[in-house]
């Protein structure tokens, strides 16, 4: 994962906080709407309405560790998967199953643009869930082979 410290420009006279930013999404819509969490304070979400002038936040009661954005949905995943329907103002708990999977990571969080109940989450193996979240289904299924057998 790469972690940048700067200091973004959008355009003339709007300037995106100055963080180490772990994670930025833009509304896939609404071009105005950015959100974006930082590796300082990984329980607060920042969203700003006006092409970055202007920032609010809200904050969690999780740690974050990644955001998706979709038109009407804003996903967040941590040791839970997490969802608002209000535009990241409030988020309420979807679910953990995916804790139950072996070998996952939580390095890659993606949500469909046109469904937003299809789901992926991966690391080493990747899941699936086709219910918004409320289950996972493992679909790839990494292994080590033995040097001998190449």
């Amino acid at each position: 994962m790469v972690y940048l410290k700067l200091q973004i420009i959008l355009a003339p006279g709007y300037i995106l906080l100055t963080k180490v930013i772990v994670q930025v999404e833009f509304h896939p819509t609404n071009d105005g709407i950015i959100y974006f969490y930082n590796n300082l304070e990984r329980n607060l979400v920042y969203k700003s309405n006006d092409t970055g002038k202007t920032f609010s936040t809200t904050k969690i009661n999780n740690t974050l560790a990644k955001i998706a954005v979709t038109a009407n949905v804003v996903f967040f995943i941590s040791k839970g998967l997490f969802k608002s329907t209000d535009s990241g103002v409030n988020f309420t708990f979807v679910s953990n199953s995916f804790n139950n999977i072996s070998n996952i990571g939580r390095n890659y969080f993606a949500v469909n643009s046109t469904n937003n109940v299809n789901l992926f989450v991966g690391g080493i193996d990747v899941l699936n869930s086709i219910d918004g979240g409320a289950n996972f289904i493992k679909r790839t299924h990494w292994s080590l082979r033995e040097c001998n057998e190449w």
